[in-house]
């Protein structure tokens, strides 16, 4: 059976314990009919079978217990002990343009609707339109996950408000993302010491990102006394965050920034300004600064080389394996390969797509990628520091010849 040593856990194979069986069976009489078909080959690899499955079932008890190896419902477990648990994933968010009658007053949580494919979106606040006859407001898919909207495709009114007449989303939606993978989660965890910590960019970066719906989030630190090569003054933090609602990110920043740090708020990004009260202490106000990435759409145009194995919506299954892959939630933590989401200021390496492209592709014939490029190139796309890539089916354009 299974052991456990000082080079972990031994076990063995089915094909092994038919093998040690077969042997035993034979040192009683070397003529002993073993054949598949007869009563005792039967026993055999019935019992192999067993032996090799309780194996595994050992194997996975002692997994669970190292979190580098514990998987689903056992990781969970692990991580609850540093007080990390799995997320359920995030909303899409779109920027809506609400129109109607100038002073109408639209409130938080009023629900929209996409023309395609039915998902719904409620705005994060409540807003007025101003007296040029509309408003932008940020809208959240009322659906975890990565839910996709092309632009101009929000146009729907659920709520019926006094005063507002149209909606639509001029631009497309950004991806939320679906539930934590192992891997991510496994990072989750590594980072949880760092959010009960103070006066470290880690514990800043792990608590903006623990609050609702954030999806990414960067801390630029300038510990320096002169002005960086980003723009960023002495002594100051630049914190960038993607999804969530303003207010929540600005009070997870209070409850874990230090006296007298600067806030920058880089020119290239969108500035956010939430004035946050104390929660302990009313009289303690303070204007927390942030900023909102900038999206750079990720524009692939793919080339496939058919063999005349591919399926009818082999690129359809390619675009979401892109999409997946983008978001971190393609490759099964085990595999080695990328399986985190691309972050703010991380540039998109071109080779690295052959990766969600092959996937597809492997399950089939000899298919290959005869050209590819990314936004127009056929090098890596560059994403600035304040900047972050935004990916969707829609952006792809697969040919198969």
């Amino acid at each position: 059976m299974a052991e456990v040593n000082n080079n972990g856990f031994l076990g063995k194979t089915q094909n092994q314990y038919f093998d040690e069986e077969k042997q035993l069976y034979l040192a009683i009489d070397p003529n002993w009919n073993l054949e598949p078909s007869s009563p005792d080959g039967l026993k055999m690899a019935s019992d192999a079978e067993i032996f090799a499955n309780l194996d595994e079932a050992a194997r996975l008890a002692y997994n669970a217990k190292d979190p580098s190896k514990a998987r689903g419902i056992e990781l969970d477990v692990i991580c609850s002990l540093t007080g990390t648990f799995r997320d359920l994933g995030a909303p899409s968010f779109a920027e809506l343009t609400l129109t109607g009658n100038v002073g109408a007053f639209i409130p938080a949580g009023t629900l929209f609707e996409s023309a395609v494919d039915g998902s719904q979106w409620a705005i994060h606040v409540g807003v007025f339109i101003s007296g040029s006859g509309s408003v932008t407001a940020t809208a959240n898919c009322t659906a975890n996950g990565a839910t996709q909207a092309d632009a101009n495709t929000i146009t729907k009114i659920v709520d019926v408000v006094a005063g507002l007449q149209l909606v639509d989303n001029p631009a497309i939606a950004t991806a939320g993302m679906d539930i934590q993978t192992d891997a991510a989660l496994r990072l989750e965890r590594r980072q949880a010491v760092a959010r009960s910590g103070s006066n470290q960019v880690d514990n800043m970066a792990g608590g903006v990102h623990a609050a609702d719906d954030v999806t990414h989030v960067r801390v630029y630190e300038n510990p320096t006394g002169v002005v960086d090569a980003n723009g960023q003054p002495a002594h100051s933090l630049a914190v960038i965050a993607s999804g969530g609602a303003d207010n929540d990110v600005a009070q997870a920043m209070y409850i874990k920034k230090n006296p007298g740090v600067l806030l920058f708020q880089p020119p290239s990004a969108t500035p956010v300004t939430v004035l946050v009260t104390s929660p302990i202490y009313a009289w303690n106000t303070q204007e927390m600064k942030f900023s909102r990435p900038t999206y750079i759409d990720m524009n692939l145009v793919i080339g496939i080389n058919n063999d005349g194995t591919l399926p009818s919506d082999a690129a359809d299954q390619i675009k979401q394996a892109i999409v997946d892959y983008a978001q971190g939630s393609l490759i099964e933590s085990n595999d080695g390969f990328r399986q985190v989401p691309f972050d703010i200021g991380e540039d998109v390496p071109y080779g690295s797509m052959y990766t969600p492209i092959n996937s597809i592709l492997g399950k089939y014939g000899n298919s290959y990628v005869g050209n590819m490029t990314i936004n127009g190139g056929t090098v890596n796309a560059e994403i600035d520091w304040t900047e972050l890539s935004r990916w969707s089916t829609s952006l792809i354009e697969v040919v198969i010849t």
